[in-house]
């Protein structure tokens, strides 16, 4: 039978393993939250225009249809409240790729994120004020274009993740959001990616 002070010990050492699981539970939440969710409806329309990334982009519709609890399919235009791929050269200053979410509501539209930055405005949140539309721009610079080419089926899957509310992990992670610079990448959602997709639509 254990003393009083015994049983203090153990409460105590339950209460502070809890509290540690606690908070590695909420930072591992809040590493791969951007704060915001898209309400995708009935159906996520995903387009193209004039990219050199068309079965990438094919790829990353059928993966995330597929493997996740959202219905995604490919539409011919762009659509004001659907997912739109872009390709332009933005030089150097621009990274090879970057994801703006962004909500309209007659006529309206407010950005999740800066175009130019890519830091979020808070005008998107995971209630109230859900994104309903983004535009995935490429970066088809000379300066980013070899990785660009070279990891399409990732660049376009991490992108979308963005759209979808998914912020970077780390490069330890198996996931496509590690971020760039890591030394492996993910061409198929994990089940890092489709837990966290599932578990916000």
């Amino acid at each position: 039978m254990f003393s009083s002070s015994a049983t203090l010990r153990v409460h105590t050492i339950i209460f502070g393993l809890a509290f540690a699981l606690t908070l590695l539970i909420g930072k591992s939440v809040q590493a791969h939250d951007l704060g915001y969710r898209f309400e995708p409806g009935a159906n996520v329309l995903v387009s193209n225009i004039n990219t050199n990334y068309s079965n990438a982009i094919g790829q990353t519709i059928a993966d995330y249809d597929i493997s996740t609890d959202l219905t995604v399919s490919s539409f011919y235009t762009c659509q004001l409240y659907g997912i739109c791929f872009r390709q332009d050269d933005r030089g150097t200053g621009f990274p090879l790729a970057r994801a703006i979410a962004r909500r309209t509501v007659s006529a309206t539209t407010t950005y999740c994120a800066n175009l130019s930055n890519g830091a979020l405005t808070g005008q998107c949140n995971t209630t109230t004020s859900k994104a309903n539309g983004g535009t995935i721009y490429l970066n088809i610079n000379a300066s980013v274009r070899d990785f660009l080419d070279g990891n399409a089926v990732f660049v376009m899957k991490h992108e979308t993740g963005h759209i979808f509310g998914m912020a970077h992990g780390d490069c330890n992670e198996v996931s496509v959001m590690v971020p760039g610079g890591c030394t492996l990448y993910y061409n198929a959602l994990q089940a890092h990616d489709k837990n966290t997709i599932n578990s916000w639509y």
